[in-house]
């Protein structure tokens, strides 16, 4: 929802980013064009759950981190807090399973956006994140907090993303805004996903086969938590909880789907 605001400030001179980063800068304007986009509303309700979270450091990034994986190797976050505009981009790096967030702020005063001059890296491996600050703001104590507390967002976020009844609902952008903008040389509005929590109407459990023709056309495949049992193990011998990589999947000769989807329950349907 703002990922064509940041381009187009970056694009006209107005990114207010910190010294000797403009090439990282760059490269992340180049990877949030491609990625998968996601807008929350307003975050108040889910920083007033986390408080003591942010309070406790050890407990983002670090409970329940085997759930910590995006479906999409990288993926643009943006909402409101307070009337304030802010946005993640999240960087996985397949090879090391790292998780990098960089952070902008739309700063209403100065009508501009900016680059946070630090950005944090999730470590799997560490079971922890890091926190890299540039060095004038080292010291700065509510810096800290600031991070922590829209990392929080991020943590939250991620958890949402791998539950098996939330849904991913597409928002198209406007065709007729769109034309407008690429006539006056403007980033085009992106069309960007929100969540929504799905009930389903029976549980599901172990199914044998896939449902018929299901992925038959060529796709992309999110990536996905995988649990095999004693019953159903994996390779007849593993059992517990595995992550599949984003992957594209299918068969060319039945064509190819390009359209993204949300799953709903039989009633809603």
């Amino acid at each position: 929802m703002y990922a064509h605001q940041v381009i187009d400030s970056f694009n006209d001179g107005t990114l207010c980013m910190p010294r000797n980063r403009g090439k990282l800068i760059e490269l992340s304007i180049n990877l949030l064009r491609k990625s998968i986009k996601y807008h929350i509303d307003d975050v108040e309700n889910l920083m007033k759950l986390r408080v003591n979270d942010i309070k406790n450091h050890k407990k983002i990034f670090s409970e329940n981190s085997i759930y910590y994986r995006i479906p999409y190797t990288t993926i643009w976050l943006d909402y409101s807090f307070k009337g304030l505009k802010t946005g993640i981009l999240m960087i996985s790096d397949e090879r090391s399973d790292d998780i990098q967030l960089l952070f902008f702020d739309y700063v209403s005063e100065g009508h501009c956006w900016v680059c946070w001059p630090y950005n944090v890296v999730y470590r799997r491996s560490d079971s922890g994140f890091g926190v890299r600050v540039s060095e004038e703001d080292q010291a700065d104590e509510d810096l800290e907090n600031l991070v922590l507390a829209h990392a929080s967002i991020a943590d939250t976020f991620m958890l949402l993303l791998n539950c098996k009844n939330v849904a991913a609902e597409q928002i198209k952008a406007p065709e007729a805004l769109n034309k407008k903008r690429r006539k006056n040389g403007k980033q085009e509005i992106f069309d960007y996903h929100v969540l929504n929590v799905v009930v389903p109407s029976t549980k599901q459990g172990y199914r044998e086969q896939s449902e018929p023709l299901s992925h038959v056309r060529v796709h992309l495949c999110r990536g996905h938590f995988k649990e095999y049992t004693q019953e159903h193990p994996l390779f007849g011998k593993l059992t517990g909880l595995y992550w599949w990589q984003p992957h594209v999947r299918g068969q060319n000769k039945e064509g190819i789907v390009m359209k993204d989807y949300a799953i709903k329950t039989k009633e809603a349907v």
